[in-house]
């Protein structure tokens, strides 16, 4: 048993690492706060508010050193610790609740995204091609609706199918395109099927693939974000989207 969760974030496109309050769950933290590097997400927030005050140092070194590649990581302390006001100095460190800063790395307006929760039903997939349909019209992209309902169905239809568990949908509209992000309830990375195969099974994900500027998958300790990205030669909006971070990548 492990004193280490990893949280998919899907308004954000972030991984949340959260650390019980064993020290000894230091290693496995530092081996999770890597292993969600590697993702690439659109940023890391390290949770270390339940930890032990003598414990917080040990871990923010640990959690700070690993290799970026690029990827923010943000490091929440405890606002008891004697050590928090010193460490607040460092602009990756602070003592706000991980949902604070996980809302500072760019709330988007409610007006940019739609989303839905669905159960394991296989009306889900026309329901999520429904609320495509009513948002590219709404953000005058109709020209991207068609691709977008496509990838919306795919990754709905791949989450209740074989994931079978309960669904969060998002679609949201960033500088260049648009964001279509999936969450289940099942960690197991999605396996695309490898061409030739006679298989029905995965052919849903080389679909998103060829239909997609780019996609991927964000893995957590119970779930897993599947997202797509579609872009566009005009901007469509305004603001920048954090999950974009994942399209540049």
């Amino acid at each position: 048993m492990t004193d280490v969760t990893i949280a998919t974030e899907l308004n954000t496109g972030a991984l949340v690492v959260s650390v019980g309050p064993s020290a000894w769950g230091l290693a496995c933290m530092a081996r999770g706060v890597a292993g969600a590097i590697r993702q690439r997400p659109a940023a890391v927030v390290l949770d270390l508010t339940a930890l032990p005050t003598a414990c917080v140092l040990p871990a923010l070194t640990l959690g700070l050193a690993r290799p970026r590649h690029g990827v923010p990581v943000i490091a929440c302390v405890p606002a008891s610790s004697r050590a928090s006001r010193a460490l607040r100095r460092i602009p990756s460190v602070t003592s706000a609740p991980p949902m604070d800063a996980l809302a500072s790395l760019g709330p988007r307006a409610v007006e940019d995204r739609v989303g839905a929760h669905f159960g394991p039903d296989m009306n889900a997939p026309g329901m999520a091609r429904a609320l495509v349909a009513a948002a590219v019209a709404t953000w005058h992209v109709d020209h991207l609706g068609p691709s977008a309902g496509l990838i919306a169905s795919e990754l709905v239809s791949n989450a209740v199918e074989h994931a079978a568990t309960e669904v969060d949908f998002r679609l949201m509209r960033m500088r260049y395109g648009l964001c279509i992000a999936v969450r289940d309830g099942d960690p197991s990375p999605p396996a695309p099927a490898k061409p030739g195969r006679s298989t029905l099974r995965g052919r849903g994900l080389r679909i998103v693939a060829r239909t997609a500027h780019r996609w991927g998958c964000l893995l957590g300790t119970a779930d897993k974000i599947v997202w797509a990205v579609l872009r566009d030669s005009a901007p469509t909006a305004p603001p920048p989207l954090r999950m974009a971070l994942l399209a540049s990548r």
